[in-house]
Formats: C-alpha cells, sequence, structure tokens
C-alpha cells in the first residue's frame, strides 16, 4: 500500500510539472499576441522598423531571404500574417507590383498600410508595362522608387515609420521615439562617409545591372548609366547592349557593376566585351543567405557600395 501511495504521488508531481509547463507556454504565446504586429514587405523596411521596434514587436519581412522583390507576389500565408497586422509598411510608387490586388481587403481588416516612399520620389525613370490582352511591351514613365539607398531620404522613412509606431502603440512611444534617434544618426553618419569618399573623384559615371541608384547618384554628383529599367528583369536588346559596350569603351569605365540577387550576366558580358572587371553595387533590395549568414546589414552593405563606388570612379583620399 506505501509503495502504491509514493507511485500515485510521484504521477501527481509529474502531472502538475506537465500542466504548470503548458501553462506558461500558454501566457509567453499570450504575452507575444500582446505585442504589436507589423508587416514589411521588403528588406530595407524590415531593417529600419526592427531596430526601431528591438523586441516589443513582431516584425515580419514578406520577401524572404534570397527573394527579389520586384518577383514578390504573396501567399495565402503572407496574407493571413498581413491581417494579423496592426500595420503594413511598404516602400509604395509601384514598387510592390502586388498590393493593389489586395489593398482593400487589407484595409477592411483594420491593417493600416503605411507607403513610406511615395511623397519622396521625385526622380522620373522608365518602366515597362505589360499588356496581358495583347502581349505587348509599352514604356511608360514612373517615379523611381529606390528611396532607400539614399541615407538623407532614408532618414526620412525612418522618421514616417517612428511617427506611425509611436501613434499605433502609445505605451511603447518613447522607446521607439529613442531607437530611431540612434538610428537617424548611423544614417547620417553614413551620408557623411559618402560626402567625403566621393568629393574628388575622377570619374563621373558608372555603368549598373538596373536603375536603382538615381536618388543615390543625385545626392553624390555622379551618374548612373544602367543596362536595364527600374525593374532588373527588363532584359535590354543587343543593341542597349552594343551602346554601353561602346560608351564605356568611349569613356574608359573600367567597372561594370553587378547585383546579388540578379544574373549577373550580362555585366560580365559587357565586361568581357571592353576588357573591363565586374564589381557589386548592392540595391539592397534584400539578403542573400551568404549575407544573412555573415551578419550583414544595411550598413555593411552600404559601406561595401561606398567602397566600390569609390573605386570605380577613381576617388582620391
Amino acid at each position: 500500500m506505501k509503495k502504491i501511495l509514493i507511485t500515485l504521488s510521484i504521477v501527481f508531481l509529474f502531472v502538475l510539472a506537465f500542466f504548470y509547463q503548458k501553462n506558461q507556454a500558454t501566457k509567453e504565446v499570450k504575452s507575444d499576441e500582446k505585442k504589436l504586429q507589423v508587416s514589411t514587405s521588403f528588406y530595407p523596411l524590415y531593417f529600419f522598423t526592427k531596430e526601431i521596434t528591438q523586441d516589443r514587436a513582431e516584425v515580419v519581412n514578406l520577401t524572404k531571404t534570397g527573394a527579389e522583390p520586384h518577383d514578390f507576389e504573396p501567399s495565402p500565408k503572407d496574407i493571413l500574417a498581413i491581417e494579423q497586422s496592426q500595420l503594413l509598411i511598404v516602400n509604395g510608387n509601384f514598387f510592390e507590383s502586388w498590393l493593389d490586388k489586395f489593398d482593400e481587403e487589407i484595409s477592411k481588416q483594420g491593417v493600416k498600410i503605411i507607403k513610406v516612399t511615395e511623397n519622396l520620389a521625385t526622380i522620373k525613370g522608365l518602366g515597362h508595362h505589360h499588356d496581358e490582352e495583347e502581349h505587348e511591351e509599352e514604356e511608360e514613365e514612373m517615379f523611381d522608387p529606390h528611396v532607400w539607398l539614399d541615407p538623407v531620404l532614408a532618414q526620412s522613412q525612418v522618421e514616417l515609420i517612428s511617427q506611425e509606431l509611436q501613434a499605433v502603440d502609445p505605451d511603447n512611444a518613447s522607446f521607439y521615439q529613442a531607437n530611431a534617434t540612434v538610428l537617424l544618426q548611423q544614417l547620417d553618419d553614413l551620408h557623411q562617409e559618402f560626402t567625403s569618399q566621393l568629393q574628388n573623384c575622377q570619374n563621373q559615371e558608372i555603368i549598373t545591372s538596373h536603375a536603382a541608384f538615381a536618388y543615390m547618384a543625385e545626392r553624390y554628383g555622379f551618374e548612373q548609366i544602367a543596362i536595364q529599367g527600374l525593374n532588373p528583369d527588363q532584359d535590354p536588346s543587343p543593341a542597349k547592349i552594343a551602346e554601353l559596350s561602346n560608351l564605356a569603351k568611349s569613356k574608359q569605365i573600367n567597372y561594370i557593376f553587378f547585383e546579388t540577387l540578379v544574373s549577373p550576366k550580362i555585366a560580365q558580358t559587357i565586361a568581357q566585351e571592353i576588357g573591363a572587371k565586374t564589381l557589386l553595387f548592392n540595391p539592397l533590395e534584400g539578403l542573400t543567405r551568404e549575407e544573412e549568414a555573415l551578419g550583414q546589414n544595411y550598413f555593411t552593405i552600404q559601406r561595401t557600395n561606398l567602397q566600390n563606388l569609390s573605386l570605380a570612379l577613381n576617388c582620391q583620399p
């Protein structure tokens, strides 16, 4: 009888321990549910938002590591994640081509959509519009959405994100503001580095994979010549490649820039034809798996961009 009582006591203790652990896990889930839920459309916006919120919010990057945001289409799981968020932070200005299909449905769920670039995009570029009925491509004029690459304009994006976070989560407003202030200073430091290193350069033009660097070029006084348009999936014609090759020769351009998330073949072809080298110029539309594994982020990649840009433009200390 004594042994039976001891056995029952042990079983009882195990049962208590099980339910205690389950209860603690449930509390943790409920605690996470109380956090602000935010969805962001691609890497720079995810990075800025995460730097501001730290552990006070659950932030989702909809465009996964290694994916090209120009090609992104949300899955049902992505739409569910968005609908469970209080904020959806997007670039805007047609960068998220999928948004028009879902914005009304998302808004009906009480999700506030924040477009951080629309009032900042001022440089016009040519994009391609595909007419599905006629299967013909035609050029249309639109504003360049690649604002985040200019550290000064990126500060405006950070300020807007911070304001919206504070408005929807006032209990953590001072925390968000303090972190945003740090981030703004880091962006200003980056701007000063670009200004200093690019102020005395012998060349003024660079050839890039796609037209992502107009804001940076305007800010720091150089010119981008793009192989492809605003969308890196727009393949150039043979005539365009020949034109760029001749231009590179005439201007003695010794480096052709390629990117991480799109094929470097065209850049390599032009480089081989004129005897030039290739260099990485990262538009920061997303991280590769290798970059993520190495702990790379917006600032480390921008500083690598600066080093390569300084080399290509033949800048002097």
